[in-house]
């Protein structure tokens, strides 16, 4: 039963913020003084920190009445973000390097960012990835861990992670198996480091990688914070050319795969396990009486 009701409340709660998160920003928006509100800079912060300030509210309570916390990074944090990171940055340039094989990389027209935009926008992919962290893998894949085993718990967390961003605009096919492996991914370096540190790690490096660096995240053009590098996909929506870019294209889900295997062999003693192999951290906490 508790696992059932910690998906049914991340769901609805997940599907809340999704619909009523955008609205409420528009509406704070339109307060703002008109230099503010023409900045997109400005606009896309009070976005992120809504919407995404929301969805880390709702784990951290989620989690609190199933009697855990969220805020999990496991263990050797600082060596998982770095692990983490590094997966993440060259994961995603692998992606670009397939896209490039494939003859769908082409410059863009604005190259360039300066130091304040660049640590303004990773701040801001750092809001992102930890609430989405803290949401799926510090709050539900744990729940779930504890009673189905590791293995059952990464996957249904992935399908709800798909499945949220499906409600939040996504269309493409290929952009939800993208988005499913992703969470695969995010899982299993959640269970293979027994925290969310190493998740944020992989999470945080792939996002601003795709959007600071290479500018592919709108496509085409860069976001209001420019990139060091502006580069658009064109061609078939399957090679990238759609509007979803790179996330819609066979590039990253080999890419992806290419990441998994890995993890997954690395963690194949926890996967095989059932429940009581969840890691020790996930487990509901007792007090002592």
């Amino acid at each position: 039963m508790r696992p059932s009701l910690a998906l049914a409340s991340a769901l609805l709660s997940g599907l809340a913020v999704l619909l009523l998160g955008p609205r409420c920003a528009s509406a704070v928006s339109a307060l703002l003084p008109a230099a503010l509100a023409g900045d997109h800079r400005v606009v896309e912060t009070l976005f992120m920190l809504l919407v995404y300030g929301a969805l880390a509210a709702c784990a951290l309570v989620g989690a609190r009445l199933f009697g855990r916390s969220a805020w999990q990074v496991g263990d050797k944090p600082l060596c998982c973000i770095a692990l983490g990171l590094f997966a993440g940055v060259t994961g995603l340039i692998a992606a670009v390097a397939v896209s490039a094989a494939a003859g769908t990389l082409v410059p863009g027209g604005s190259p360039g960012i300066s130091l304040v935009p660049l640590l303004w926008g990773l701040s801001l992919v750092a809001v992102q990835a930890g609430s989405e962290e803290l949401f799926f893998r510090g709050w539900v894949q744990p729940v779930l861990a504890e009673r189905f085993g590791t293995a059952l718990a990464v996957l249904v967390t992935a399908l709800l992670f798909a499945g949220l961003h499906l409600a939040g605009g996504v269309r493409s096919p290929l952009s939800l198996l993208n988005l499913l492996l992703g969470g695969v991914m995010f899982g299993l370096a959640a269970a293979h480091g027994r925290g969310i540190a190493g998740a944020f790690g992989l999470h945080f490096g792939w996002n601003a990688t795709e959007q600071l660096l290479f500018g592919l995240q709108p496509n085409p053009g860069t976001g209001g914070f420019g990139a060091l590098l502006d580069l658009d996909l064109a061609g078939p929506g399957w090679l990238g050319g759609s509007a979803e870019g790179l996330n819609a294209s066979l590039a990253m889900s080999l890419a992806l795969i290419a990441l998994i295997v890995p993890q997954a062999i690395a963690a194949r003693r926890m996967l095989a396990g059932g429940s009581d192999d969840a890691p020790a951290l996930w487990r509901r906490r007792t007090v002592l009486r």
